[in-house]
């Protein structure tokens, strides 16, 4: 029996066996991304690797911020307990701080298991077995700063696109026609 499930990137430049090959994918209960060639096939690997390592950095900023709030309103309920004991706040009013505080302890557990999943997802990626996957941790390099002109970056655009060097080949194509039509 073959497993199903998860993802599969299909490199076929021939749209006929890509297309009876997806379906098959499919049937068997995989997700399928289609490249034409390797270059495309590379450019979605590099997006799948970059997106879940961003992932990966998210939840585990927003697993920090959900654990810094617990403990802060953790603060609140001793407060809240001190106050009830002296009489300032009824049982009902301490009650509620309390449900609170699990609301809180429940965000840290969800924020738990959403990084628990990046990590797995981005372990996926990088060929690593599922028991290694809770051993990622991440620091954000933070953004670096490069000094570039504006029209440096267009200059290069313009160079390096795919679809503007299509359109600059079909128009020199189309030019050397119209030189032998004359």
């Amino acid at each position: 029996m073959i497993a199903s499930g998860g993802t599969v990137l299909l490199v076929e430049d021939n749209p006929e066996v890509a297309s009876a090959s997806i379906a098959l994918f499919e049937e068997l209960g995989y997700q399928v991304r289609w490249a034409r060639n390797a270059e495309d096939a590379l450019r979605e690997i590099v997006y799948a690797v970059r997106s879940a390592y961003a992932d990966v950095l998210r939840e585990q900023s927003e697993n920090q911020l959900s654990r810094d709030v617990r403990d802060r309103y953790s603060e609140t309920i001793r407060l809240s307990r001190a106050r009830r004991a002296a009489g300032e706040i009824s049982e009902a009013e301490l009650k509620k701080i309390e449900l609170e505080g699990l609301r809180y302890t429940t965000a840290v557990v969800d924020a738990d298991m959403q990084l628990d999943l990046a990590r797995a997802r981005l372990a996926g990626l990088m060929g690593l077995p599922p028991a290694e996957a809770d051993k990622l941790v991440l620091s954000d390099p933070g953004p670096t700063r490069t000094q570039v002109s504006l029209a440096a970056l267009t200059q290069q655009a313009l160079e390096q696109r795919p679809d503007i060097r299509a359109v600059r080949a079909a128009q020199g194509f189309a030019e050397a026609s119209l030189g032998k039509e004359r």
